[in-house]
């Protein structure tokens, strides 16, 4: 009986051994294995990609004979990557949208000192008018809904 019990602490003991020396190697950096070929491409990288990005993505490295993983690569380590032409492009649809983004405040602005004037002079701008101001309001709106998802088409 006491033989079974000594045996037992004695498993237990090389268990706890085993769980803390694999917790020490865990803490310790992994040693390059010595055995079988290395590693052609020894890093690993995730890319987050839409539906639609992965299926062109997909069909742009088939239709050139290469891997996705492959395919990404020569493309962002190429020089002609982003051409100067893409760039600028890039550069002017941003331009816009800034431009967008700061018209639409403004007017925002100006809506709400309309607004401020109204509720403190009643009576002293017609509704016939303000009804004007508001639909031409919203067919600037609706002309820059219109040109940015002609930006997000092209």
């Amino acid at each position: 009986m006491q033989e079974r019990t000594e045996t037992k602490a004695k498993e237990q003991r090389v268990r706890r051994d085993t769980h803390s020396r694999a917790r020490e190697r865990r803490d310790v950096a992994p040693q390059p294995r010595s055995f079988g070929r290395p590693k052609k491409y020894p890093k690993l990288m995730r890319v987050r990609l839409s539906i639609d990005e992965h299926k062109q993505l997909s069909n742009r490295a088939k239709d050139s004979g290469m891997s996705r993983s492959r395919y990404i690569i020569e493309n962002a380590l190429s020089n002609n990557g982003t051409r100067s032409q893409d760039k600028a492009l890039v550069q002017a649809t941003l331009m816009q949208r800034e431009w967008a983004i700061y018209e639409v405040a403004r007017i925002g602005n100006n809506l709400n000192q309309i607004a401020r004037q109204l509720n403190s002079q009643r009576g002293s701008i017609s509704s016939e008018r303000i009804e004007q101001t508001l639909n031409a309001v919203g067919e600037k709106l609706t002309d820059l809904r219109r040109l940015w998802v002609q930006c997000d088409v092209d």
